[in-house]
């Protein structure tokens, strides 16, 4: 099959690539990587099919549902995006605030921003370098549970005002 892939934000930059539809959205990452000169490694791009993230990287192409010439658009996980509001290193995740799965990983494959969050909260860290979700989530309803909620267990994980406050509280 052909897939047609672009980078966001790029104006024009547009790869066709040649694969086989039984790859995997893995597979599908490598070919990008060492096909594009979108600058990006495998393991820091989301890619996106009709505005949805592809998230199960062991799908295969048909699995996901894939046609000969659709498009696919490129992104970077973590942008390094200097902010001079911030008054910190510079260095910003792109998050959606619905997701802890998504701040997770993007944790996990940035040791620059995990290095800065170290400082302030060495438990978190830990619990992403081992790979720990159930202790990241523990840590960060630890964390909001005082500022938020009376009881733990109420505590919404989806709620967008909690997700805010879980960015705020790694940053």
């Amino acid at each position: 099959m052909h897939l047609s892939v672009t980078k966001l934000g790029d104006d024009g930059d547009l790869l066709t690539i040649e694969i086989a539809s039984d790859l995997t959205i893995k597979d599908l990452k490598g070919v990008i990587e060492s096909e594009s000169d979108f600058g990006m490694k495998a393991e820091e791009m989301n890619l996106y099919y009709d505005g949805k993230l592809l998230t199960n990287e062991n799908r295969t192409l048909d699995q996901a549902n894939l046609k000969d010439y659709d498009l696919i658009t490129c992104r970077r996980i973590l942008s390094n995006v200097p902010s001079s509001a911030e008054g910190g290193t510079g260095m910003r995740l792109s998050l959606n605030p619905h997701n802890p799965q998504q701040l997770f990983n993007e944790l996990r494959s940035n040791p620059a921003v995990l290095e800065q969050i170290r400082r302030s909260n060495p438990q978190l860290v830990n619990a992403v370098e081992q790979n720990d979700m159930n202790a990241f989530m523990q840590y960060i309803v630890s964390r909001l549970a005082p500022q938020q909620m009376h009881r733990p267990t109420e505590l919404d994980l989806l709620d967008p005002t909690i997700q805010r406050r879980i960015e705020e509280a790694i940053k």
